[in-house]
């Protein structure tokens, strides 16, 4: 299990929303959210000791979460980190893409629930 989940989202209710079916699902005890995924960048990159398990938005204003996969390519601590993309996007291109970055485990439809955050704990092994 990683040692850290972060949760990435624009959306303050989403936030919200996923940090509690976290927790409540056992996934973690406890989450770091970001609305902005540039200081999540910032935040994964100064911590290299760390596991990361991110719950990742692909729609976000200033940098998608494509935008942030593809910078967190070079990062140092890369193998330390496993996605899950929890979008409301059910276009297959985006589930496709998805496929394409080593480090995404999942994709998830909004909301993400319990049983979703059970799947996820599964994904990790």
């Amino acid at each position: 299990m990683p040692k850290k989940v972060l949760i990435i989202d624009d959306d303050q209710v989403v936030l919200f929303i996923q940090k509690k079916m976290v927790v409540k699902s056992g996934l973690a005890e406890t989450t770091t959210e970001f609305s902005n995924p540039v200081e999540a960048l910032e935040y994964v990159k100064n911590d290299s000791t760390n596991d990361f398990l991110l719950l990742l938005d692909i729609k976000m204003p200033e940098m998608s979460g494509w935008d942030f996969l593809d910078a967190a390519q070079n990062l140092p601590n890369i193998n330390k980190i496993k996605v899950v993309m929890v979008s409301s996007s059910i276009d297959e291109k985006d589930h496709a893409k998805a496929k394409e970055y080593d480090q995404v485990i999942g994709y998830m439809e909004k909301p993400l629930d319990i049983t979703k955050c059970q799947t996820i704990a599964s994904l990790l092994g």
